[in-house]
């Protein structure tokens, strides 16, 4: 599902009349919540009818609900706004693998705060730091040094997809952390984080247009009632949006952060393959074999969850 998002973000900037990505934010953001109102109010009658049957009350939600909302919302607000940026600046091929540099850093934050980190988890993200860094390599000229490539392939919208990545990365540990502590639920924790998030999309986009842009309203988004762009966004905020995060929060009270990272180095291989499906994105020789490692680390770290290896 987030293999789709980077995709959708670069289609969008590639249409005519693209959006600022205040505007992109804030109205992905806006269907991303209308997602979520059908699905809280089927939640919530569930948790009710279950606690009623166990305790003759209806459910409430779980202590340190909102103080998780506002703390997950920041992260994703960050990341979200460094990705939308990003994107508008490199190709959604690189972007995903720039992203997935900056994720390898989930094992390393949860062993600085005293988690225990699998041995094969370790191996697994130094095989996916370098497949990013290989992709790094790609799109430099032929017959230039790898550590050259390396520094002529990167760009601005790479360093802000790696910054995104690293949020990313705090909001993967975390959500599983948090999930884990206080039992929280995942549809209404998500709905709560998504309104969050409308909220601070909302005072950047009136900032970007009051106070930088100082233009028409529709001018932040000039295409934005085209067909194409319609169908984009509701992909954007139905699949790697709502279900994505709700998925993502079920696997994370379950699955140890750092495997999470590595499992979700998948998502770059998925996002080359759509972008050469549907943007016509080429990878080279560097960027194919950074897939490939990319893959193989996926598959150590989900290996080491399944045999359960401390």
């Amino acid at each position: 599902m987030y293999g789709t998002l980077d995709i959708c973000l670069r289609k969008l900037y590639s249409l005519e009349g693209p959006p600022t990505p205040s505007a992109l934010l804030i109205v992905r953001q806006v269907l991303t919540v209308l997602t979520f109102a059908p699905m809280h109010v089927v939640s919530q009658s569930r948790r009710d009818a279950g606690a009623a049957t166990a305790t003759g009350i209806t459910g409430a939600l779980p202590e340190g609900f909102w103080k998780a909302s506002f703390e997950l919302a920041f992260y994703i607000a960050v990341f979200q706004g460094l990705l939308t940026v990003g994107v508008s600046l490199t190709e959604a091929s690189r972007a995903g693998f720039a992203g997935q540099l900056g994720l390898a850093a989930t094992p390393c934050l949860a062993y600085s705060i005293g988690h225990k980190v699998p041995s094969c988890v370790w191996v697994a993200c130094v095989l996916a730091i370098g497949g990013a860094l290989l992709l790094g390599a790609d799109g430099a000229p032929d017959g230039t040094s790898f550590a050259a490539a390396m520094l002529k392939g990167d760009n601005l919208g790479d360093l802000l997809c790696l910054a995104s990545g690293l949020c990313w990365s705090a909001y993967i540990l975390r959500i599983g952390i948090l999930s884990r502590q206080h039992r929280l639920p995942a549809v209404p924790l998500q709905a709560a984080k998504a309104l969050l998030l409308c909220i601070l999309y909302a005072a950047w986009a009136a900032a970007d247009w009051l106070l930088v842009r100082r233009c028409l309203l529709q001018d932040l988004w000039p295409g934005l009632f085209s067909p194409l762009a319609m169908l984009i966004l509701i992909w954007a905020a139905v699949v790697p949006g709502a279900f994505g995060d709700v998925l993502m929060q079920w696997a994370s009270a379950r699955v140890s952060g750092p495997t999470i990272s590595v499992v979700l180095a998948m998502d770059p291989v998925f996002t080359a393959g759509f972008a050469r499906l549907l943007l016509g994105e080429h990878l080279g020789a560097y960027g194919w074999g950074g897939a490939g490692l990319i893959f193989g680390a996926a598959v150590i770290a989900e290996a080491s969850e399944e045999n359960g290896e401390d």
